[in-house]
């Protein structure tokens, strides 16, 4: 009895992924379907502070007006002299339109040193505005890294750029986002 109750679990869990695929629906990967462009889907961004070198993340834009973002986990010794690199969580965060094609945002990254003992928080606030195809996005930045009490360490503004991660053409095989190669 027990056996023929595996052999059963067995079928049910191998026939799911089928069933799981012929549900997915890759159109709610893409931008929503709307008359106006919205800030809603997955984002490349490229992050350019004053006087110093790009670097980029990935960021996910909610139509419930929640972020979640990723950089870089390792991030170099801040030029106010801290020493060694620190580490940097996956952020969490908020948008909100503004006015038609543009919203503000504030994400916030959890950082530790080389140990992994919190340093305190990275804040990134920024103000973009949505290109009229709603496929990429440009606006500025300011970044403040906070101590463990929340007391400014650091702060640095500059440029931010987003384009819209899309899926590609498919031939039946796995999707390959087309902005992140």
């Amino acid at each position: 009895m027990l056996f023929v109750a595996l052999v059963s679990m067995v079928a049910t869990v191998g026939t799911a992924p089928t069933a799981a695929r012929e549900a997915y629906d890759t159109s709610a990967h893409s931008a929503p379907p709307s008359s106006e462009p919205s800030f809603a889907g997955a984002w490349r961004v490229s992050i350019t502070p004053d006087g110093g070198p790009m670097f980029g993340g990935v960021s996910t834009y909610a139509a419930d007006g929640t972020i979640v973002s990723s950089v870089l986990p390792v991030q170099p010794a801040m030029p106010s002299g801290s020493s060694g690199v620190s580490f940097a969580s996956a952020g969490h965060g908020l948008w909100v339109a503004t006015e038609e094609g543009s919203a503000d945002l504030v994400i916030v990254h959890l950082r530790a040193d080389g140990d992994g003992a919190f340093i305190g928080t990275m804040t990134i606030r920024a103000a973009i505005t949505l290109a009229a195809d709603g496929q990429t996005f440009a606006g500025e930045f300011v970044r403040t890294v906070a101590d463990p009490a929340g007391n400014t360490v650091m702060t640095l503004e500059g440029e931010v750029a987003g384009m819209r991660i899309t899926l590609g053409p498919t031939d039946g095989r796995a999707a390959v986002a087309t902005t992140c190669a």
